[in-house]
């Protein structure tokens, strides 16, 4: 998330959105293709799974004290100094600018959280299913992300997961 991120911070609004879009649709058609890593379209099949989350209750647990854990330094990170810098730069970038905020190094700094939120997430999806394929790279994906987001509301903390919620129904 560092490398894309880096190369994605130096455009804004629109362009700054199709770049990233389209970094991801590289990566995937990387994943796609390269059969001896990834296992190309069928993925990765029989993932060890440690024995403790191998059974259904254990991997509920799991996955539930993960997503707490994520979900309250998630609560934590916006109610921060560097979360009100980051609403700032949402909200008025220039104007952030003018104030002194490097607006790119925050932005570089949210994707990499974002990135690393989205591999806990893909650990927890193998942990539950004990596979894993290139198709969940898709970029359908991230527009229901972004749909969820929508739906629930993307200023409010909550927001994105009433949408999610909405969704997934």
């Amino acid at each position: 998330s560092f490398i894309m991120g880096a190369l994605c911070v130096r455009l804004s609004k629109l362009y700054f959105g199709m770049f990233q879009i389209s970094l991801g649709s590289l990566v995937w058609a990387i994943a796609f293709r390269w059969k001896s890593l990834t296992g190309g379209d069928d993925g990765l099949h029989g993932i060890p799974i440690p024995q403790i989350l191998s059974s259904v209750s254990g991997s509920y647990y799991f996955v539930l004290v993960v997503c707490v854990i994520c979900v309250t330094s998630m609560a934590v990170i916006v109610r921060s100094p560097f979360g009100s810098i980051l609403k700032s730069i949402r909200d008025n970038p220039e104007r952030s600018m003018a104030i002194g905020v490097n607006v790119k190094h925050h932005q570089l700094l949210s994707l990499v959280i974002a990135g690393a939120y989205a591999g806990v997430s893909g650990t927890l999806f193998v942990v539950l299913e004990g596979s894993v394929f290139p198709a969940l790279m898709f970029w359908t994906l991230s527009l229901e992300v972004l749909i969820m987001c929508l739906l629930g509301g993307m200023f409010t903390f909550i927001g994105p997961m009433i949408g999610a919620g909405i969704t997934v129904m």
